[in-house]
């Protein structure tokens, strides 16, 4: 504790001098407290001496600084793998009953010198211990993944990694681990290491789209463990009818191969499609043995044209990801060589259109007329006055053919269509994109998916737009450098998935008739078993107001025609079904309503897929546990050896407490303490004065 003051120290001699001068002449030079004993007379003086030099000491506005030590326990995570593969093996007695009160007994015991926090593994990352071993998968970098996010400089102590290894979405733990730099990773290798006989369905590669008329291929990993010098057979079923098969002598113990099938797609929808090898005898589980997968069978496919000024890597990354999807068919031309009509387009991407040597102007015209939506994306190149009178929703004035930089920050708000907030916002690490500089302004029908952010500065200009409120759709990449975003996701998540999903989620938008009913229901066409269905309405008035009065009922059917009944919850403008978890199959919808004596009614099908990776591996990979256990300097124990966790963790010599020393400056006038002081200085000198007759 230091007293601190806002003036030169020697300024208390006037503070002194003050009281000492006041008391003097109070005292000293009255006449009517010359009757007071001496040493009264000097008690009062020194009371008033001691107050007025105090009160002369706050003008020099004294502060106080005090310093404490705050104390971070280390922090040790527990992480519970709840996913069906662990209790397939021969010990799953054992996991569901001594093992569950070892776990709890293990948190208690590090209570008592940790901060301990605790996760359980499955579908997704959830806090607390909740195990009962029902998850159809497991993410284990998702794990580290999430612990790098909520405690990046905390002081995480340990990790504690309850698995049998399997993880089957996700990075790999060896990878993701690595972000945690120094922390140990103390694995308990659970499940069962023993190859026991089991014929199983492995990955399943097949396109979800195909189109009518067309063949389409889908090809089968069979594994069999224990299975040497047996046949395994393998059907595609369409309902109850094979349409096709094919046997596979099996030569040895651990025996892995691939069966490639050839369909047609002869109906128009989505299409069921089992997959099932014949049971063995003595297998260790047949609920691997069959596969569904739905296909959707397409009419048409959809036009696009990719024009440029010239030639750039984002053509080739644009491409490569529209193409991704089979329902799209891209033509990829510069302007100078393009001398085509636009009309069998569904939508048109302008890369550097209009330029500063082409303005475009045929094409632009063309596709007016026709009502053919555009896709601008802005670079060095573009005119930036022919781009502001396109009317696209954005206006750039004051551009002198400067450009600068900017990332994208992902905006919570946009509605347009569903993307995953936790792959978007990895846009923001992403390289940024190069716009033109100047003075942007958007309009208030800009939907906006990606804002700039300049250096570490997030602003409300768009990066990423679409505006509908015109006679045709426009969306906007208002910057060139978009292969450095694809390039970035792969280093980032060995995929292309962000990048693929976000381009191919705007394409679909904007390549999309508009629904011009009354009565619009927004469903997938797939949902996994393992999440809930939902599904959106929008009923709007004769003006196409958003409106939500009436009740929205809807019937959900299955193959077997069992109804389903509910009833939409009401948003702000709309509606909203949660409909839980439904069994995986093939499903049916109508959904009704009444407004202004109007009915309406939609219907629609989508399909609900099996989530059987847990079952696609019943080996432990206890490998993969010591290795993930060296690399980062912890141990990998077994679970008969849990009681002597405590005790490695406390061997570690990194694994300490962290003093945070803590400073704070306070004024100090605001301490009560001294007005009571100074109170009581006066009362004594009050009490004195009256009890001798001074007043």
């Amino acid at each position: 504790m230091k007293i601190i003051l806002s003036y030169p120290l020697w300024y208390i001699v006037f503070c002194l001098s003050a009281g000492g001068l006041y008391a003097a002449i109070l005292y000293f030079r009255e006449k009517q407290l010359s009757e007071i004993r001496t040493w009264l007379k000097a008690l009062i003086a020194t009371t008033r001496f001691v107050v007025i030099s105090l009160l002369s000491f706050f003008l020099l506005q004294p502060l106080i600084r005090t310093e404490k030590r705050r104390v971070e326990k280390p922090l040790i995570v527990i992480a519970q793998d709840n996913s069906g593969s662990v209790i397939i093996g021969k010990d799953s007695s054992f996991y569901k009953g001594e093992y569950l009160a070892e776990i709890d007994r293990l948190k208690s015991k590090l209570e008592e010198n940790y901060d301990v926090r605790s996760y359980t593994i499955g579908n997704k990352v959830r806090e607390g211990l909740n195990i009962d071993y029902t998850d159809q998968s497991t993410d284990l970098g998702g794990l580290f993944e999430e612990l790098f996010t909520r405690y990046y400089n905390r002081n995480l102590g340990a990790v504690i990694l309850a698995t049998d290894g399997i993880f089957n979405q996700g990075t790999s733990p060896l990878y993701s681990a690595k972000r945690l730099k120094g922390v140990p990773v103390f694995t308990i290798a659970m499940g069962d290491t023993t190859i026991r006989k089991d014929l199983l369905i492995g990955e399943v590669l097949y396109n979800r789209l195909a189109y009518l008329g067309n063949e389409f291929p889908i090809e089968v990993t069979i594994d069999a463990g224990k299975c040497k010098s047996e046949k395994a057979e393998i059907k595609i079923l369409k309902g109850n009818e094979p349409v096709a098969s094919k046997v596979v002598q099996i030569d040895k113990d651990q025996f892995t191969t691939k069966v490639s099938f050839k369909l047609e797609a002869r109906t128009p929808g989505i299409q069921r499609y089992r997959i099932a090898v014949t049971p063995l005898n003595d297998e260790l589980t047949i609920l691997n043995n069959h596969r569904d997968i739905f296909i959707e069978v397409l009419n048409s496919k959809q036009k696009i044209l990719l024009l440029a000024h010239s030639p750039h890597p984002d053509l080739n990354a644009i491409r490569s990801a529209i193409s991704e999807n089979r329902n799209y068919e891209v033509s990829s031309r510069l302007i100078s060589d393009f001398n085509e009509p636009i009309n069998n387009y569904n939508l048109i991407i302008l890369h550097q259109l209009p330029s500063l040597t082409n303005n475009a102007k045929a094409i632009l015209d063309q596709s007016e007329n026709a009502g053919i939506p555009l896709l601008i994306v802005l670079g060095a190149q573009s005119s930036i006055n022919a781009f502001n009178e396109l009317k696209t929703g954005l206006t750039i004035s004051n551009n002198r053919g400067t450009t600068g930089l900017a990332a994208g920050s992902f905006n919570t708000g946009f509605s347009l269509f569903q993307i995953e907030e936790k792959g978007a916002r990895q846009f923001l690490r992403y390289p940024p994109l190069q716009i033109p500089f100047g003075e942007w302004k958007s309009s208030q029908a800009c939907e906006v998916l990606f804002n700039q952010r300049i250096g570490t500065v997030e602003t409300q200009f768009p990066l990423v737009f679409f505006n509908k409120e015109t006679r045709r759709k426009f969306g906007v990449i208002a910057g060139e450098g978009v292969w450095r975003w694809k390039m970035a996701d792969f280093a980032q998540n060995e995929n292309n998935d962000n990048f693929n999903g976000m381009l191919q989620k705007s394409i679909q938008y904007l390549a999309s008739r508009e629904n011009k009913s009354f009565f619009r229901v927004f469903a997938q066409n797939e949902y996994p078993e393992s999440e809930n269905i939902l599904i959106n309405a929008e009923l709007y008035n004769k003006s196409y107001e958003l409106i939500n009065e009436p009740e929205v009922e809807i019937i959900i059917s299955n193959e077997e025609k069992k109804d389903f009944r509910y009833i939409f919850s009401r948003t702000a403008t709309a509606y909203r079904l949660d409909a839980g978890k439904l069994p995986a199959g093939q499903y049916r919808y109508t959904a009704k309503t009444e407004f202004n004596s109007a009915k309406y009614e939609v219907s629609g099908e989508f399909s609900i897929t099996p989530v059987m990776l847990e079952l696609a591996k019943s080996v432990a990979d206890h490998q993969l546990l010591a290795a993930l256990a060296f690399q980062t300097k912890g141990e990998m124990i077994h679970p008969n050896d849990i009681r002597s966790l405590p005790e490695k963790i406390g061997s570690q010599e990194d694994i300490v407490e962290v003093v945070f020393p803590e400073r704070r400056l306070d004024d100090l006038l605001h301490f009560r303490w001294i007005f009571f002081l100074i109170l009581a200085l006066l009362t004594l000198e009050w009490f004195i004065r009256r009890w001798s007759g001074a007043y």
